[in-house]
């Protein structure tokens, strides 16, 4: 998902009930997209 796939398509490939489960167990793998979205939003902020 971080490379720009798309969940809903990640949670049908693994065979996930729902996408929030996709995510729920992947999320501590997503620990750089939150850096990279604080540093987006402080740019914005900051404008």
């Amino acid at each position: 998902m971080s490379a720009g796939a798309n969940v809903k398509a990640v949670q049908r490939m693994l065979g996930h009930s729902s996408a929030a489960m996709t995510l729920d167990v992947y999320a501590e793998l997503f620990d750089d997209d939150l850096d990279a979205a604080d540093i987006a939003l402080d740019a914005a902020v900051s404008k």
